[in-house]
């Protein structure tokens, strides 16, 4: 285990890192460095960071994948490459700082069989996370302005390819918050 810790605007980030990054101080710094600018990309869209500390753990694992928790991110991803040039690593970390601003405040109020259709309610709030990280990953450099470009058209063209999206009114999104 590598132990670090980050100040972030007043914030106390304490990093615990397991397997190839923590001994390689290059990576170590990759991830300080893309977690402060995660932070500051947040903080000019939110005006503060998303919580008082944050505890980050990184774990090896074969394919990324991220646990929050309102004062925690568990990372399990491959550690090949720099952690400050990982699109993915990024855009997992950026969506789960989305949630931990938001809380419950962003989740819609009802259980559905189908939560991820357009004009659910799961649908814009998980959307608006994703936004939010792909916003973040552009703005920290990691995603170029033809990457953005294509993958809006595709979000566009696959909402409004599905039957539900011209379905769903106002009202009905409405009530569903």
């Amino acid at each position: 285990w590598k132990r670090t810790d980050l100040l972030l605007d007043g914030v106390k980030v304490d990093i615990a890192i397991r397997g190839p990054w923590a001994s390689d101080p290059g990576a170590v710094a990759g991830i300080r460095g893309l977690l402060r600018a995660i932070a500051d990309s947040q903080t000019k869209v939110f005006g503060r960071y998303a919580s008082e500390s944050l505890l980050l753990v990184v774990l090896p694992a074969e394919q990324t994948t991220l646990v929050a928790s309102p004062r925690s991110l568990v990372l399990r991803c491959p550690q090949t490459e720099a952690p400050e040039k990982d699109t993915l690593l990024a855009l997992q970390v950026a969506e789960a700082h989305f949630h931990l601003w938001n809380g419950t405040r962003f989740r819609p109020r009802q259980s559905d069989t189908a939560p991820f259709r357009p004009g659910h309610a799961a649908w814009f709030s998980e959307g608006a996370g994703a936004w939010y990280a792909l916003r973040t990953a552009y703005e920290v450099g990691l995603i170029s302005d033809e990457q953005l470009l294509a993958t809006l058209n595709e979000w566009m063209a696959a909402y409004a390819a599905h039957p539900d999206a011209l379905r769903a009114t106002t009202a009905d999104f409405e009530a569903r918050y």
